[in-house]
Formats: structure tokens, sequence, C-alpha cells
């Protein structure tokens, strides 16, 4: 007689590959999430990026041409989003990922813009 591996050993490991995948996906996330900085000054606005590659983004409000706010619908449900300021020649932007109140940021650099 020929016997055939269980399909509960697939199951097992198709749940255990997702909660691997799961893990390190939060892991990814947790340090997406302590890496990242967003400053609004009085003369300007300070970015920052990555854990162990760091970008700094420094820009004068008076550099900035535009700002956008992306949200998913968990974005709009949760009040999160991603903010992109447009300077200069810059035609993609610099995007600063997963930001809360998003809205109420970029009203305070609107703000400090018209001063």
């Amino acid at each position: 007689m020929q016997y055939k591996q269980s399909k509960l050993v697939f199951v097992k490991d198709a749940i255990l590959m997702l909660f691997g995948i799961g893990f390190i996906t939060v892991i990814f996330t947790f340090l997406d999430y302590i890496s990242n900085y967003l400053e609004v000054k009085d003369s300007s606005l300070l970015l920052k990026t990555g854990f162990l590659k760091v970008v700094r983004h420094e820009i004068q409000y008076n550099k900035i041409n535009s700002i956008t706010i992306e949200q998913s619908l968990f974005g709009r449900m949760f009040n999160y989003g991603t903010i992109v300021i447009v300077t200069g020649n810059n035609i993609s932007g610099i995007k600063f990922k997963n930001i809360d109140n998003p809205e109420e940021i970029k009203n305070l650099i609107d703000e400090k813009m018209s001063k």
C-alpha cells in the first residue's frame, strides 16, 4: 500500500510559515516606527528616516512648493497617512510614511510657511 503524508502536516507548516513571516514583518515595522522622525521647527522642517542607513532632510519653509497627504482606507479610519513634500525641481517629493494626524501636521506646516 502507498501512504501519503498527512494534509495536517502541510497545514501546520503553512501556519508556522505565516507566523514566521508575520514575526519578521512586525520586527521591520517596529524598526521603521522607532527610526522615523518628523520635527516641525520654527524655520525649517526636519525629516529623519532609516535605521542602518539614516537619511536626514532639513527643508526651509520657503523652499516647499506643495504638501500632499496620501491616505488609504485604513489610514482614513485610523487617522494616519503619508505626507509628501515637494521642493524645487523635486517632482516625486520627499515621502514620510505612516504619520499620525497628517492633516493636523499639514496645517501646522502651512501656518509656519505663511509666517
